[in-house]
């Protein structure tokens, strides 16, 4: 499996937001050196690995804002993922 660079992101954190939002659109991605950048002076980015085939499908999603039924729906799966740690760790 060979895969490409889709982004480079200065943060982890905003490559997993945009992993995360791909997958939700069925795009599986990976992201690579997302714990390098906060070694003492590296100057590495986290970098959002995809499928070729893929690629051209993701910058046009990534380039459009997500709506309000997007946002929406992270907002629920967030809440419900937190309800469920919760419940899970109270027994």
């Amino acid at each position: 499996m060979s895969l490409v660079e889709l982004a480079r992101y200065f943060t982890s954190m905003e490559a997993e937001i945009n992993r995360t939002r791909l997958l939700s659109f069925g795009i599986e991605t990976m992201v690579f050196d997302g714990s390098m950048n906060i070694a003492d002076g590296a100057n590495l980015h986290a970098r959002l690995m995809i499928l070729p085939e893929d690629l051209e499908e993701a910058r046009q999603i990534l380039a459009t804002p997500p709506d309000e039924s997007e946002i929406d729906e992270a907002e629920q799966d967030s809440e419900l993922s937190i309800n469920t740690d919760i419940d899970s760790s109270s027994h």
